[in-house]
């Protein structure tokens, strides 16, 4: 049975997110607690209230020397319950982060799992020796319900590299169950709640603070899809409202502490991407009601001005 034990210091901690993850828990838990370390690791689950047995199953798993599991205690009426009401699923992300004790972050959600027994070990030892790297990361394979093998590699071959901190500020989307990195996340801004994708926002924030290492040696990690993922489930235009939450939120957050040439990236790509603005946070005060307009108002205009560009590429494509 999993304990918290104040006295036990980690070198790591296992953010392992989880929602009604019974047919997957196993596979997660198991992934995590064949990780061969000379350092302590801690796992720090942050279950969202889930109605089948996921906790349950959790907890079947018992500590060892080396690795410790911690669940969050959650109550539907306490202070996480409260906050989850007002924040949205992002909360649980955020929340499950601020637990994290260890010097290092590596991330997992509850349907996935890691095949490389020494994956944490990998990438700590890079990040020990390299301290202008904020993250490292690696392949990652997608699989479906039943583990077996879907796709090789969930991106294309040519995101198999190292980023620069100037392409995870833009954005890079790194899948989260390959991510290893320092704990700066004390300092994580409020426009994360906000946001639509929490890796998205988390990739760029991370930038700020170092470039990501692509380890090639550490063993691809499952990425599992089916009609149980929350992602899976979403249509396109859904995936674009979410994107397009996120960009938003990126350039409030530049914007507010004066990286006015991010901040100027990001609203730039926001009109590109040409979408109307959706719901873009859970409370819209005054002053962000008026923003919306001025911004909504930008689109249509940016808009119009493309249309004679639109029409004369279609023709172009018609001869």
């Amino acid at each position: 049975m999993p304990q918290n034990t104040n006295s036990f210091y980690p070198m790591l901690s296992v953010r392992l997110m989880t929602f009604n993850h019974a047919d997957f828990i196993r596979d997660a838990m198991k992934s995590i607690m064949m990780q061969v370390t000379n350092f302590p690791v801690e796992v720090v689950i942050g279950d969202d209230f889930s109605t089948d047995d996921t906790l349950k199953i959790a907890q079947e798993f018992e500590n060892t020397s080396n690795i410790q599991i911690r669940i969050l205690d959650r109550k539907i009426g306490d202070p996480y319950w409260k906050k989850r009401q007002e924040f949205g699923r992002l909360y649980n992300f955020y929340d499950i982060l601020q637990n994290c004790r260890g010097k290092y972050i590596a991330l997992l959600d509850g349907d996935d799992y890691w095949t490389d027994s020494k994956k944490l070990q990998k990438q700590v030892d890079f990040l020990e020796e390299n301290l202008d790297y904020i993250a490292s990361f690696h392949k990652v394979k997608v699989v479906n319900k039943d583990g077996d093998t879907v796709k090789e590699n969930k991106f294309s071959k040519t995101s198999l590299h190292d980023f620069s901190s100037e392409m995870l500020i833009k954005g890079r989307v790194i899948p989260v169950l390959a991510w290893c990195f320092r704990n700066v996340v004390k300092d994580i801004p409020p426009e994360f709640l906000h946001s639509g994708l929490g890796d998205k926002f988390l990739s760029s924030f991370l930038g700020n603070y170092g470039k990501a290492k692509f380890q090639h040696e550490v063993e691809p990690s499952a990425y599992r899809v089916g009609e149980h993922g929350m992602w899976s489930q979403k249509d396109v235009l859904s995936k674009k409202r979410l994107n397009l939450m996120t960009v938003y939120q990126l350039w409030r957050y530049y914007d507010r502490i004066g990286k006015k040439n991010i901040a100027n990236s990001m609203f730039k790509n926001l009109c590109i991407q040409g979408y109307k603005l959706y719901p873009l946070t859970t409370s819209l005060n005054f002053i962000d009601k008026i923003e919306k307009i001025i911004l909504k108002s930008i689109y249509k205009l940016f808009s119009i001005m493309r249309m004679p560009i639109f029409i004369y590429n279609n023709k172009l494509r018609k001869k």
